[in-house]
Formats: structure tokens, sequence, C-alpha cells
């Protein structure tokens, strides 16, 4: 990747309206490397709140969720998928999030 390739991507990252998150898949635990402002902003986490952490914080209590085992059988199988699943902000008020 060229260094305007990079400056690039990491403007859109920066100026996306989506809220972005990077984990390390090749770590155990699957730790927090990144998140763009709009992921601040729509969770009210701070980056530096949530760096190293799983994103299942989001989750709250609410891991019984149909969408959750869907989404650990398909990173187990290193397989792509799409789902819904409720979240809470740092405030505790519910949101929806698309993963995918």
């Amino acid at each position: 990747m060229t260094r305007l390739d990079r400056a690039v991507l990491e403007y859109a990252l920066a100026v996306s309206r989506d809220g972005i998150v990077v984990a390390d898949a090749g770590r155990e635990d699957l730790p927090i490397v990144f998140v763009n402002p709009a992921f601040e902003r729509i969770t009210g986490f701070a980056g530096s709140d949530v760096l190293g952490r799983n994103c299942r914080f989001l989750q709250g209590h609410d891991r019984d969720q149909d969408g959750v085992a869907e989404l650990r059988r398909a990173i187990g199988q290193h397989q792509t998928v799409e789902v819904m699943l409720r979240n809470y902000r740092k405030d505790g008020s519910l949101f929806w999030n698309h993963l995918g």
C-alpha cells in the first residue's frame, strides 16, 4: 500500500458516518484494535475505553440473541456473515447494530 493509498484509507475511515470497528482475529478473544469517530459518536464510548476489549461488551447482559450464535459460528469457520444485534450505548440506551 502506498503512502497515498494509506492516507486515503485513513481519511475514509475517519469521515465515515458508519461506525467501524477492527478486531484482531489473530489474537485470543478478538480484541478491538481500532474504532473510528462514528463508532464513538454512535455508542458514546471513546476509543480509549474499548481498545483491547472484545466487542461483546456492547451486548450488555443481552447475550442470548440468535445473531450472537450465528456470528460466533461464522468467526469460528472463517466465514462472512451479516447479523443484526441489540447493542447498548455507554448510557445504557439500546441501538440496533448491523454487522456485516
